[in-house]
């Protein structure tokens, strides 16, 4: 099975943390850009990342919906390079 790293923004009452996850790119379901993090990003609130970072909300199977750094086509490309990787193999 071919695995694919995003990372993932988590909201606590701190703030936002940014934690790597690997699922199977088979789970990731579907894919579409996230503007509300664009906003909190335009407005300072999310440190560690700068102005040409994109954000994608990922349905992942058994783990529901995660806002993830990374455009909708970057997420797409990695799946799909995932899984052109498992059909060789």
């Amino acid at each position: 099975m071919s695995m694919v790293r995003l990372t993932v923004i988590e909201e606590s009452a701190n703030g936002f943390t940014l934690k790597e996850i690997n699922v199977e790119s088979e789970d990731i379901r579907s894919v579409e850009e996230d503007k509300r993090f664009l906003t909190l990003l335009s407005e300072g609130k999310l440190e560690g990342l700068n102005a040409g970072h994109r954000f994608s909300s990922v349905f992942i199977s058994n783990k529901g919906v995660r806002t993830v750094v990374g455009s909708p086509s970057r997420i797409l490309e990695l799946k799909q390079t995932r899984g052109r990787r498992l059909l060789r193999g």
